[in-house]
């Protein structure tokens, strides 16, 4: 089976520094355009990397899935507010 290529529709990285650390975290929104190929596939996704070497797991990540835009940009803003209490800078 061959499938189509997907396309990254947003991609946002934000850093904070704290007690000396930098800790990032990255906002990826991407439409697979495998959705109509297979059932197996969700038509947007929603990845979130969270990286803060000051926690016990330094490295973690979030995924999110859906088959509708609409729902799709909502959950990626909601993603943002909940994890954006202050001094995030847009890298």
């Amino acid at each position: 089976m061959t499938l189509p290529s997907g396309e990254i529709l947003r991609r946002e990285v934000y850093v904070k520094e704290q007690k000396g650390q930098t800790m990032v975290r990255k906002f990826l929104m991407w439409k697979t355009n495998k959705d109509e190929a297979s059932r197996d596939f969700p038509a947007y996704v929603i990845h979130v990397t969270n990286y803060s070497a000051n926690r016990k797991t330094p490295l973690e990540f979030d995924l999110k899935v859906t088959k509708s835009i609409e729902q799709a940009e909502k959950l990626f803003a909601d993603l943002k507010k909940e994890l954006f209490v202050k001094g995030w800078k847009e890298a």
